[in-house]
């Protein structure tokens, strides 16, 4: 794929290195979902394509929540999560507050990506266990998924071995 710029490019290398640590463990699964911590829970939300995840959890960087992932989480198969260390990744359209993208992003023509210190971000590797799941429904809010279905709806968010997102829309 074709890419406009250095961001751009930059973020399409980060995905490839993503999908090829967890195609070369058979233990691991990526999970396209955004997370972050909220008094002391840990908390995964999914959703389909261009539902409002990453708005979502830029709002939560903004208010100074932990950060764990804004797209992508590394999932162990069992009840441990992995963050990828990435910085927010925001698309540039989602930005609403300019002075935000001058103070804490480098722009790119597509993609922008948080600086290093601007926000409360998780570092590659660190684990956690997963609280409280949120489905982000086509208003853009966010609904607890009950325990029964967690793992059930976690699945369908899974990136496969031929690297795609498993789609089936949540209802």
């Amino acid at each position: 794929m074709v890419r406009g710029d250095l961001l751009d490019s930059l973020n399409e290398f980060f995905l490839q290195i993503s999908y090829l640590v967890c195609t070369k463990n058979n233990h691991l699964r990526l999970l396209h979902c955004a997370s972050y911590r909220d008094n002391n829970e840990n908390i995964i939300l999914v959703g389909n394509k261009n539902s409002g995840k990453s708005r979502f959890v830029q709002e939560k960087a903004i208010d100074n929540y932990h950060i764990y992932a804004d797209d992508l989480l590394i999932w162990t198969k069992n009840t441990t999560f992995v963050s990828l260390g990435l910085p927010l990744r925001i698309r540039r359209e989602n930005i609403q507050n300019k002075q935000l993208i001058k103070k804490n992003f480098l722009v790119g023509k597509n993609i922008l990506y948080s600086h290093i210190n601007s926000f409360d971000l998780a570092k590659f590797g660190d684990e956690f266990e997963l609280d409280k799941l949120l489905l982000m429904m086509p208003n853009y809010s966010p609904e607890k998924v009950s325990l029964l279905n967690t793992f059930k709806v976690i699945k369908k968010f899974i990136i496969d071995e031929n690297l795609y997102t498993i789609k089936r829309k949540i209802k």
